[in-house]
C-alpha cells in the first residue's frame, strides 16, 4: 500500500529532471540475480488501490482523515535519513504522498553520526540509505542490504542481526521470513556446491520480491 501511494513518475520529474526510472530497491539489469518482477513490483502509482488495501487491514480514517491503529491511536510513520538535499527532497514528497492516503507521516534528517547512533540503538522506524550497491556483481560477499547478518545491516532490524551474531543470546529472534534470509545466506556463503549457492542466493531474492 505504501509503495503504490508513491508517485514515482512525478518524483522523477521534480527531483531527477526525468532522468530516472520507476524501480524497486532491487538489483539492476546485468547484475547476477536480477529479477524484473522484483524490480517492477508495486511501482505503479495507484493511490485508490493503496487506500483500499489500508481499509482492508482495518486501518480506517478518523474524523480528521488520519487513519487509526487498532489501539485507537493515529497511524504515524516517521522516516529518518542523513541530512542532504539528495535524500530529503524525494523523501519530503513521500511524506506528502503518504499523508494523502491518511497516514500521519513525517521526516527527520540527522547529521550522519547522530543518525548512525540512532540506527545502532534501534530507534529508527523507517530508515533510508542509498541503493548504489545493488549494482555490485555479487551480493553474497556483502549482503548488508539483503540479510540481517551484522549490526551494520540495512535490512531491518538491528536486533535480528544481534540475535544472529549471538546465537540467540541477545537481540530479538527474527520472524520466519527474516530467519529464512539468514539461513539461506549461511548456505550461500559456506557451501562449496555452486548449484546450492545459486539456489540459496535466488531464495534470498525471492523473499525480497
Amino acid at each position: 500500500a505504501l509503495s503504490l501511494a508513491i508517485n514515482r513518475e512525478e518524483m522523477n520529474e521534480l527531483v531527477w529532471d526525468g532522468l530516472g526510472q520507476p524501480w524497486q530497491a532491487s538489483f539492476v539489469p546485468g547484475v547476477p540475480y536480477y529479477d524484473e518482477k522484483w524490480a517492477k513490483a508495486y511501482v505503479e502509482y495507484n493511490p485508490k488501490k493503496a487506500e483500499a488495501l489500508l481499509d482492508e487491514m482495518g486501518l480506517k480514517k478518523g474524523p480528521d482523515g488520519i487513519r487509526l491503529r487498532p489501539d485507537g491511536k493515529k497511524l504515524s510513520l516517521n522516516i529518518e535519513c542523513v541530512t542532504g538535499e539528495k535524500r530529503t527532497k524525494p523523501l519530503e514528497l513521500v511524506v506528502g504522498y503518504w499523508k494523502a492516503i491518511g497516514i500521519d507521516a513525517s521526516l527527520k534528517a540527522w547529521e550522519r553520526s547522530l543518525y548512525e547512533q540512532r540506527d545502532a540503538g534501534n530507534l529508527v522506524q523507517i530508515k533510508v540509505w542509498d541503493n548504489f550497491d545493488r549494482q555490485f556483481p555479487n551480493f553474497i560477499l556483502d549482503p548488508r542490504r539483503m540479510v540481517p547478518y551484522s549490526t551494520g545491516s540495512d535490512v531491518p532490524f538491528t536486533e535480528y542481526a544481534r540475535w544472529y551474531l549471538s546465537g540467540g543470546k541477545e537481540g530479538e529472534k527474527p520472524p520466519e521470513e527474516f530467519r529464512k534470509l539468514q539461513e539461506l545466506w549461511d548456505i550461500a556463503r559456506t557451501t562449496p556446491d555452486e548449484k546450492k549457492r545459486d539456489q540459496a542466493a535466488k531464495g534470498i531474492v525471492n523473499l525480497h520480491k
